[in-house]
């Protein structure tokens, strides 16, 4: 496991990237973001939306670097009550997912100052509108 605190980020990914077979790695996207390449991995799973998708992107980028070998699929799952919708638009996360999907479109189509894609104050002008 990979965070804030992990004294020695470069062995624990090192030694995750030599061992043959299964294993898993858990870390923070801000912690797995920068400056590591973990070619051992093939799956990413994001269980927990970040507000940046630029965060998202760079820690998912960490598996696709020279040296991966693998096909890499990233999972980005989110819960879903159709049974009991709280709001019109869904649960928080289908409402954080179709935000950031928004503004990554937006992102990768238009260069903004940064304060635009403020994601914080427009999640909850969607979820309660």
């Amino acid at each position: 496991m990979i965070n804030g605190q992990s004294p020695d980020r470069q062995y624990l990914v090192s030694r995750f990237n030599a061992i043959k077979g299964f294993s898993v790695m858990i870390a923070t996207p801000k912690s797995a973001g920068v400056g590591l390449t973990i070619t051992g991995a093939n799956h990413v799973i994001h269980y927990t939306r970040w507000w940046n998708p630029a965060v998202e992107k760079q820690a998912t980028d960490r598996v696709h670097r020279i040296g991966q070998t693998r096909p890499v699929t990233v999972y980005y799952p989110i819960v879903v009550d159709e049974q009991h919708r709280i709001t019109e638009k869904g649960t928080v996360e289908e409402i954080l997912d179709e935000l950031l999907s928004d503004k990554q479109a937006l992102a990768d189509n238009v260069v903004v100052p940064s304060d635009w894609l403020t994601v914080d104050q427009e999640l909850l002008a969607r979820t309660f509108r």
